[in-house]
């Protein structure tokens, strides 16, 4: 590998801003240029903000076009694809670097949201042809894309398959010690599975006062309104708070007219607004005292929590996931057993009763995402990886 900073090429699904993991790869594009990289992206298709998402990259090409110019790059880094032709075209271009970066649970889960349907209980199990199969037939026929017979076959025969290319890829790069658990159970290799802890930037925090900034205290949820994400026990938990409050509700999804009439139910109209998909959160952190996130899905990071942590929010949290790297209770934050409203809704109500807690969590969160997210950190811990010959790079 030559001295300068290499060549780096994302392939993933979407170029534009679907969620989550392309905030994360376009936020690691410009940082990674900021350095000197060259990073192109290739994708399969486009997302909401296309021209936005594509500014962050020095070119945007399709899947055929990247690999057939794969002598370019130093590193092929996959974040979400998941069509076994296109893995086994990428697995082919062994003279260059490859790492797969593993943001969820689709890669061992063929149910894709790792919880089983019937009360929707988080799942421990590594993956098994059987039993996951039939759990993942249990899904509401409406997402089946083959009919009952093809979508047997893609589950019981193609995600195996899958999961087989998956592991022979020589880096698999996580975010979270959970995720690195999840992936040794299920098969990879401890040597093979590599984690990077994302960055965020922290700027300048105005939360300096001895109070709340806002009274009443102003109560704030990121993220889908979709079940996993518990945008609804949310709401159950603000129904039962004993202190004054107004909330916010940032994010779309399938389950907002579900969720206004939850509103309604709750005599909630006044103390909640929906401010739908909001792409730039800083303001809306800035602007608020604690997060919620009370999510029944297993986060496998949850980067809308550290983003917070890093403008000085104070977190209040199901135990579930990876929300632990940034999340510590009792110093930045409130960890509560997973599902338990009433427990959440208690604690939430004594932070918000108690001013100068609420601003020595801010605080600690905003020392927390300093010292172990950085940008220089990360660049640090990325460019160790390129050069270390390890594994992909």
């Amino acid at each position: 590998m030559s001295k300068s900073p290499p060549r780096i090429l994302f392939l993933s699904r979407y170029a534009g801003f679907a969620g989550g993991i392309e905030r994360y790869m376009h936020a690691t594009a410009q940082l990674l240029r900021s350095a000197g990289y060259e990073l192109d992206c290739a994708c399969q298709e486009q997302a909401r903000d296309y021209d936005l998402f594509a500014a962050g990259f020095d070119n945007i090409l399709s899947l055929p076009e990247a690999l057939q110019q794969q002598d370019r790059y130093d590193l092929l880094a996959v974040h979400k694809i998941f069509d076994r032709p296109w893995l086994e075209k990428i697995l082919a271009c062994r003279s260059r670097g490859l790492a797969l970066f593993v943001h969820d649970h689709e890669p061992y889960c063929p149910r894709r949201h790792y919880y089983i349907p019937f009360g929707r209980r988080n799942c421990r199990r590594n993956y098994s042809r059987v039993p996951c199969t039939a759990c993942a037939l249990l899904a509401s026929p409406r997402h089946w894309s083959h009919g009952p017979i093809g979508q047997f076959l893609e589950l019981a025969c193609e995600f195996p398959r899958r999961l087989e290319l998956f592991r022979q890829f020589p880096a698999v790069v996580v975010l979270s010690d959970f995720m690195r658990g999840n992936l040794l159970r299920n098969g990879f290799a401890p040597e093979q599975v590599l984690k990077l802890p994302p960055f965020v930037r922290t700027g300048n925090c105005p939360r300096t006062a001895p109070a709340p900034l806002h009274r009443p205290p102003q109560l704030l949820f990121v993220g889908q309104l979709v079940r996993g994400k518990g945008a609804d026990l949310l709401l159950q938990t603000l129904a039962r708070l004993d202190v004054d409050f107004q909330a916010v509700i940032a994010g779309d999804g399938f389950d907002r007219p579900k969720l206004e009439k939850l509103v309604a139910g709750l005599s909630l109209q006044q103390k909640v607004r929906f401010a739908g998909w909001v792409r730039e959160t800083e303001e809306l952190y800035a602007s608020s005292d604690l997060l919620i996130m009370p999510s029944r899905w297993q986060e496998p990071f949850g980067l809308v929590g550290l983003e917070a942590a890093a403008q000085g929010l104070p977190i209040a949290a199901f135990d579930l996931g990876g929300c632990r790297e940034y999340l510590q209770p009792g110093i930045n934050g409130l960890l509560v057993p997973a599902g338990e409203v009433d427990e959440l809704a208690r604690q939430t109500s004594a932070l918000l009763r108690d001013p100068d807690r609420l601003l020595a969590y801010g605080q600690a969160g905003l020392k927390l995402a300093r010292e172990k997210f950085s940008p220089e950190l990360f660049l640090n811990n990325f460019s160790r990886l390129c050069l270390s010959g390890r594994g992909a790079f």
